[in-house]
């Protein structure tokens, strides 16, 4: 039992450390791209696919704010657009 609690342990811990969040489909609040796919709430991290592409940072693709990663911003796998928390 005891192993059991520490692997849901380490899978909380994991998520939380991710801060990965995916939008509601069914909320007001979901974000969309101009192509109209859902976007992931997204903290913390650089996209796999801009690391392969030897970007460090992400930048808003609405206001041009850089390295937005620190904070919330939405992120579309499909397109590669991304927009801050603030817009």
């Amino acid at each position: 039992m005891r192993s059991l609690l520490d692997l849901l342990a380490k899978k909380n811990d994991i998520i939380s450390k991710l801060s990965v969040e995916i939008a509601d489909l069914k909320g007001a609040n979901a974000k969309r791209c101009p192509k109209g796919t859902i976007m992931a709430k997204c903290k913390g991290f650089v996209p796999e696919e801009y690391q392969r592409e030897g970007y460090q940072s992400v930048y808003c693709d609405k206001c041009r704010d850089a390295q937005i990663q620190a904070d919330y911003f939405w992120h579309c796998d499909c397109c590669g657009y991304d927009i801050c928390w603030r817009c």
